[in-house]
């Protein structure tokens, strides 16, 4: 019989979902109707300014579906905008509203003691390794499909 609940996999998962949860709490708090995918959005547009539709998606996910609902969902909320790239008729452009540069700048202020409270008692170097570890999955993961 495999346990399960034992397995790497397992654990991987169950904390995502955890952390997934925790990172919802704050989201809606502050804008209800905002889901941590949504904020990932929101931050990656923050950082780096107006950007094509593609760039938000993730390239390992392949989630363009999902980000084309993900980013109606931003719009009926007023958070993004979406134009048309005037070069490429195909590509759409996506920004953050003064709404959504607002919304995002508010649970930003909230992510350092969230990430305090989520850390407590991880030592730098076990999160260091938790890290290659993630990463070298990930990549794993990828290269087998």
């Amino acid at each position: 019989m495999v346990d399960v609940e034992g397995a790497l996999a397992f654990k991987v998962h169950r904390t995502a979902r955890l952390l997934r949860r925790h990172l919802a709490g704050v989201t809606q708090a502050i804008a209800a109707e905002l889901t941590p995918e949504q904020w990932f959005a929101l931050n990656r547009l923050r950082r780096r300014g107006p950007i094509s539709q593609v760039e938000l998606t993730d390239a390992a996910l392949d989630d363009r579906p999902n980000i084309t609902r993900m980013l109606t969902g931003l719009e009926q909320q007023g958070l993004v905008r979406r134009h048309k790239d005037p070069e490429d008729g195909r590509r759409h452009t996506v920004q953050l509203t003064a709404k959504g540069t607002r919304i995002h700048d508010a649970i930003a202020e909230r992510i350092p003691q969230v990430r305090q409270d989520v850390l407590k008692g991880i030592a730098a170097r076990d999160l260091e390794a938790a890290h290659r570890v993630l990463d070298r999955l990930k990549d794993n993961l990828i290269r087998i499909g």
